[in-house]
């Protein structure tokens, strides 16, 4: 009996040793940030979520502005403009991979399901957050010959009148040219005119037509459109005075007839010179609104932009492509300072060149105050003789050096008040 009281004590104290060696929750998780325990409706884990967060703190308005006319959808954009990614794992767990600062947003979903909080501070004990249902719809695109067509935005839309109301929610068709988009979450909406009710929907193709085609959608089936003949159509930037890799930016293109401005495309990234835009109407003339930029990740620094016509894609054109030149104006450089000679470094103001409204530029300078702006015009370059930078009281006017279109000038130090 002794001995029976014996074993039961060293095995008490073994596990009352274990459970003082035990890790807490979460700890065997990479990272040295908090958990986040992502749960379902019912409080079950969500197994292999994508979870994200974004500082609030660090956000730039201008990145933010971008993401969006690129994704169109309110969940992708915050996604791209994440500060970390991670997955959950078998326990709905994920642990960020360093300590979040004040006004964190966080975000996670799976398929339909989607959740956020935004959350002043995340302490030791993590975070938990729940995850709801989104209603989903079906789209299924065809080319002008029936065949599947991948690669078509559709964006989620409210039918009504006088116009549709569009929804910030867009998804691309796969190769079988079906698309499946879902009903936006609360966070979306703040700022529509009004706010959705039922679920009346059509999803609208994001591509450069003479019609807007929309196709009816519900929570059942699978809505289907055509496209009329279109064709893939590769744009170039092109100077004479830089290679051919070095430029980069956001392009929209859209039909000419829209005017300067249009909500019927979405932008698309420019890469290493070029960008291919897909689904073009064959025989319509065309625009494009250039953002230009100059190098890559965090060194990249916009440098103007540009509007311009684009002839039609021809009917029977095979491979169409179309150049834009960007040295059809000038590289303006210089240096903005305050009235002590003190760099502005990390300051925006406003630049036009005097008589040419349409050139309307805000500059933002480097840590030393330094700045580039490429004014492009596809004519009349050389009638150019002064720029205004800053506002029409507290800026200041300076005259431009003599120039080559497609060169660049400098315009040294800039004293701003």
């Amino acid at each position: 009996m002794r001995a029976h009281a014996s074993l039961l004590f060293v095995l008490c104290a073994l596990l009352l040793v274990a459970a003082c060696a035990a890790p807490r929750a979460g700890a065997e998780l990479p990272g040295r940030g908090p958990v986040i325990t992502v749960l379902d409706e019912a409080g079950g884990p969500v197994v292999d979520a994508e979870l994200w967060v974004l500082d609030r703190q660090t956000l730039r308005a201008d990145a933010a502005v971008l993401a969006s006319r690129i994704t169109g959808d309110w969940v992708a954009t915050s996604l791209q403009l994440a500060t970390e990614v991670r997955r959950t794992d078998g326990e709905g767990r994920a642990r960020l991979l360093a300590p979040v600062g004040r006004g964190a947003f966080i975000a996670a979903r799976r398929g339909a399901l989607f959740g956020s909080a935004e959350v002043p501070t995340i302490g030791r004990d993590g975070l938990v957050l729940s995850l709801r249902p989104r209603t989903s719809y079906r789209a299924r695109v065809l080319d002008s010959s029936g065949r599947p067509a991948e690669g078509v935005p559709l964006t989620l839309a409210v039918p009504g009148e006088p116009r549709l109301e569009r929804l910030p929610v867009t998804a691309v068709t796969g190769p079988d040219g079906t698309a499946v988009l879902y009903e936006p979450p609360a966070e979306a909406l703040v700022g529509l005119r009004r706010v959705p009710r039922g679920t009346e929907r059509v999803a609208l193709i994001r591509a450069a037509t003479r019609e807007t085609l929309a196709i009816p959608v519900d929570p059942v089936g699978t809505g289907e459109a055509s496209l009329p003949p279109s064709a893939d159509l590769v744009i170039r930037l092109t100077h004479r005075g830089f290679p051919g890799a070095e430029w980069g930016g956001v392009l929209q293109l859209f039909p000419a007839r829209n005017g300067s401005r249009s909500d019927v495309t979405l932008a698309i990234e420019v890469e290493g010179s070029s960008a291919n835009v897909r689904h073009v109407e064959r025989g319509l003339d065309l625009r494009a609104v250039l953002v230009v930029s100059e190098g890559d990740g965090e060194g990249e620094r916009l440098l103007g932009s540009l509007s311009q016509l684009v002839t039609a894609v021809g009917e029977e054109e095979a491979r169409p492509a179309r150049e834009i030149a960007l040295d059809q104006g000038v590289l303006i450089t210089g240096r903005l300072v305050d009235g002590g000679g003190r760099a502005r470094g990390l300051e925006s103001a406003q630049a036009v060149v005097e008589g040419e409204p349409s050139t309307t530029w805000t500059l933002v300078t480097g840590q030393d105050g330094d700045f580039r702006w490429l004014v492009t015009a596809p004519e009349g370059a050389e009638r150019w003789s002064a720029v205004r930078i800053g506002g029409r009281r507290d800026g200041v006017t300076r005259p431009l050096p003599e120039f080559t279109p497609g060169g660049s000038v400098s315009l040294g130090d800039v004293s701003l008040p």
